[in-house]
């Protein structure tokens, strides 16, 4: 079963700490592609809730994502997918925190 990307959105953390929502509308998705924003100074750090804390003070989050820097071309991003078709996971489970408030994310969707 093929996929087909189905769009994409901006998050941005308005105050490091206090963890971000990808999206608050129920998302199916196979994959799940999540860039830093260039003007990023920070980390990104996600995870599957709420608690996920960008000073790691919640434990091991899912992903974290370095800042990019003046010579990253293209900043740094985390792939989400699965090797089981047609397996599927719904990116409104997925939070966001940064280190620096301010900081963000691009993500894009591939539905099946």
């Amino acid at each position: 079963m093929a996929g087909a990307w189905i769009g994409q959105g901006v998050v941005n953390v308005t105050t490091s700490g206090t963890p971000v929502q990808l999206t608050t509308t129920k998302t199916l998705c196979m994959v799940l592609f999540i860039q830093a924003k260039h003007g990023n100074t920070g980390r990104i750090v996600g995870g599957n809730d709420n608690t996920v804390r960008a000073d790691l003070s919640a434990g091991s989050p899912g992903f974290i994502i370095g800042a990019p820097t003046s010579s990253t071309a293209t900043p740094p991003s985390v792939t989400m997918s699965h090797s089981s078709k047609p397996f599927v996971f719904d990116a409104s489970g997925i939070w966001i925190d940064a280190t620096a408030s301010g900081d963000g994310v691009i993500w894009s969707i591939v539905a099946p």
